[in-house]
């Protein structure tokens, strides 16, 4: 595995409480975890770009629930992945919710139908999602707004895992170097938006566990272009910070995505 040379611009300023505000929670919130879920996907023999707006076009009309936040496909734009599938990501505002959620969707007739509708479009491993806790360390916004017409995002993710003799704790002081060296970045200069979150692991109670604390790193970018002239200012200047976080985490290669939204009910473009 690789050191953490793949780390890309957000101010980080670590906090994993799960308080939740009394306003509705949204998916860009800060400062509160989420639950969220990875399916993997693998296409149909039906699947083209006019099949999967439709489904997704009229998933959407069968979503009402609330606790369910935002939801986001991935597909492979790099042969290097680890995984050839693609992954379509569900985030709700907690392992109850989802439960309840998915419950929910089990017993609706129409999502039933929707799902034997579509089997050709697009096959997903529902029973073997994986589970997270999701924290936005940072306003997903701070870069400036992603755009919401077409959804299109660029995104990668890598696997972390903590050095030997380290704690998260640990892990959260270094990241101090990491925030100065971002402030120190150009606003202007970088100014596409961009976002970053934490994918934590989870217990069999949905709770952080006290070892193997193996986790993923993503970064979510405008476009390819925006992260690379990220991934190059990390490698000019981030030298620094680089080593801080290097003592006490590993990351391996980022798995590289083309992304898009599938679910946003902020936007009503995806909602």
């Amino acid at each position: 595995m690789r050191n953490l040379v793949f780390l890309l611009p957000i101010v980080f300023v670590m906090s994993c409480t799960s308080d939740v505000a009394e306003d509705p929670v949204t998916w860009a919130d800060t400062d509160i975890t989420f639950h969220n879920e990875m399916m993997a996907c693998t296409a149909g023999t039906d699947f083209s770009e006019d099949s999967v707006n439709a489904m997704m076009s009229e998933y959407r009309s069968l979503l009402s629930n609330e606790d369910l936040v935002g939801a986001w496909g991935y597909i492979p734009a790099s042969a290097e992945n680890r995984f050839d599938n693609g992954w379509w990501e569900l985030s709700w505002t907690s392992k109850e919710a989802a439960n309840a959620g998915w419950s929910e969707w089990n017993s609706n007739p129409d999502a039933q139908a929707w799902s034997e509708k579509h089997a050709n479009v697009m096959e997903c491993d529902v029973e073997g999602r994986s589970s997270w806790t999701f924290v936005w360390t940072y306003d997903p916004y701070a870069f400036g707004e992603f755009e919401k017409v077409t959804g299109s995002f660029a995104s990668d993710f890598a696997p972390c895992s903590l050095n030997e003799g380290k704690s998260f704790d640990d892990f959260k002081v270094a990241i101090n170097d990491y925030i100065a060296w971002l402030e120190s970045l150009d606003r202007e200069e970088f100014s596409q938006a961009y976002a970053y979150g934490l994918y934590l692991p989870q217990n069999e109670n949905g709770e952080l566990p006290t070892s193997d604390f193996n986790f993923w790193w993503g970064n979510f970018h405008q476009s390819f272009e925006s992260m690379l002239q990220g991934n190059n200012a990390w490698e000019l200047t981030g030298q620094d910070a680089k080593a801080s976080l290097d003592a006490v985490a590993t990351c391996g290669n980022p798995d590289i995505y083309d992304s898009g939204i599938i679910y946003d009910p902020t936007n009503p473009n995806f909602s």
